[in-house]
């Protein structure tokens, strides 16, 4: 296991401890799953969930947006309304179902059973001409 899936691991396992939504170490998680990702210093993200708000304004290399037209990515949830501008956007997925039912979810990043769960789609990647860092491609489906 490579340095930064064991940072990414040992974040989780952290957040887990602490037995609650930590916005600093998820700032951290989705500041390396997109990096991984668009391999920029600044990813511009739009997300109309005021937790996954505060998340991105925690991070480093993330940076809020208040208009979808200006993003990279959507950060969505499924309690999220997904509007039509959103539609027309990569989005990341916050829930599993997400990721499935939208056909521009490109990943996801989701707890199943307890358990920390990342997956990113190899042909919705591949279709935004888009690819991922080495140590992310196991969770390709």
């Amino acid at each position: 296991m490579n340095l930064l899936t064991r940072f990414i691991f040992g974040m989780i396992f952290f957040a887990q401890i602490l037995n609650g939504f930590d916005t600093k170490t998820a700032s951290k998680i989705y500041d390396k799953l997109f990096y991984g990702v668009f391999k920029k210093n600044i990813i511009y993200v739009y997300t109309n969930n005021q937790t996954y708000k505060t998340v991105i304004l925690g991070s480093q290399y993330l940076k809020l947006v208040d208009n979808v037209d200006d993003a990279n990515i959507v950060l969505f949830s499924s309690g999220d309304d997904l509007t039509y501008k959103m539609k027309n956007k990569l989005i990341f997925a916050t829930d599993y179902d997400s990721f499935r039912d939208n056909s521009n979810a490109i990943g996801a990043f989701y707890w199943n059973k307890g358990r920390p769960e990342i997956v990113f789609s190899g042909e919705r990647l591949e279709n935004a001409k888009l690819s991922l860092s080495g140590e992310f491609e196991r969770y390709l489906k």
